[in-house]
């Protein structure tokens, strides 16, 4: 499938390379190797994302779980491996759903002459929206799939709650794409950001009214009723484990505090090498993404009807 796999390289077969791939993954300090440790299945997931077997990577879970951390990781042990070995893959295709969602609420602003600097909803966003930036997802990763050069590795971050890219997923796993999805389930990550704030250093992320918001719905969808946070937090991450059912993944449950030297160093490595959160990558992806929502809000039998709509979404 994959135009190296197979190939004897300068450091042996690729099984060998896998191997060395994984120790690698596991050597470096942050999130990604405290996660492989809990669950060393992870780690053959990433090698074979990295390697182009599965060369689709979809990564959910609820606004404020440490998505971004990760893709942001991985991000940075891809590149790391690039120049380790020179050629081994293409560059990454990276597709966040915060960034086409801002993007899209952005234009629709633009195109109705109202205030793009204040275009964002603190809680959530009107479901119609999202739904329309589902679709653009869907439509920019089938791009990415089909049109980036073979073996590209792929991640879409995205929630997958409430419209929010989970159509993407039950799409590709009809069309048989090889893809593989994790969940990232982290309430005490999510505690931290919602306590400290740190979603405010990000404007394209959801604020502290819609995290609450997203996390309630979540629990009435998934038909939570528990009193105790502890008792929630279990039964969420079973029913994740429920959603994925035929779907290949995991469900990655986390604690920043398990491992807090990590973290911290995720945190700055992303700031020290000015890695994304949210990113949108490469420039033929983000010229795919303009378009399709160019073209999405075209089919709008009446623009100006529907922003205002949005504007006016209180949940």
């Amino acid at each position: 499938m994959v135009r190296f796999l197979g190939l004897r390289t300068e450091q042996g077969t690729t099984g060998e390379l896998e191997n060395e791939i994984f120790s690698y993954l596991v050597s470096q300090r942050g999130i990604l190797s405290s996660m492989i440790e809990r669950c060393s299945y992870l780690g053959v997931r990433i090698v074979s994302w990295l390697t182009g077997e599965k060369p689709v990577l979809i990564i959910g879970g609820e606004p404020g779980s440490g998505k971004s951390l990760l893709m942001g990781e991985l991000t940075l042990r891809h590149n790391e491996l690039l120049r380790l070995y020179p050629g081994f893959c293409p560059s990454l295709a990276l597709v966040s759903y915060d960034r086409v969602h801002y993007l899209f609420l952005k234009r629709l602003a633009e195109m109705c002459g109202a205030n793009t600097h204040d275009f964002l909803p603190e809680g959530e966003t009107h479901p119609e929206a999202r739904k329309l930036v589902t679709r653009i997802l869907r439509d920019v990763l089938l791009f990415a799939i089909c049109d980036l050069p073979e073996g590209t590795p792929i991640i879409l971050e995205a929630p997958l709650i409430g419209h929010r890219g989970e159509a993407v997923v039950d799409e590709l796993s009809t069309g048989g794409f090889p893809m593989q999805v994790l969940i990232v389930h982290s309430p005490a990550m999510q505690s931290r950001v919602l306590q400290q704030g740190e979603q405010q250093t990000r404007k394209t992320s959801a604020q502290e009214l819609a995290i609450r918001q997203i996390h309630k719905g979540l629990l009435q969808q998934r038909g939570i009723t528990s009193l105790s946070q502890q008792m929630q937090d279990s039964e969420l991450a079973e029913s994740w484990e429920q959603w994925l059912g035929y779907r290949e993944g995991l469900v990655l449950t986390w604690n920043p505090a398990d491992d807090e030297a990590g973290f911290l160093y995720t945190r700055e490595a992303l700031k020290a090498k000015k890695v994304s959160p949210d990113p949108l990558t490469p420039q033929e992806v983000s010229e795919c993404t303009a378009l399709r929502i160019e073209l999405t809000l075209q089919t709008l039998p009446n623009v100006e009807a529907f922003a205002t709509e949005v504007r006016r979404y209180r949940r």
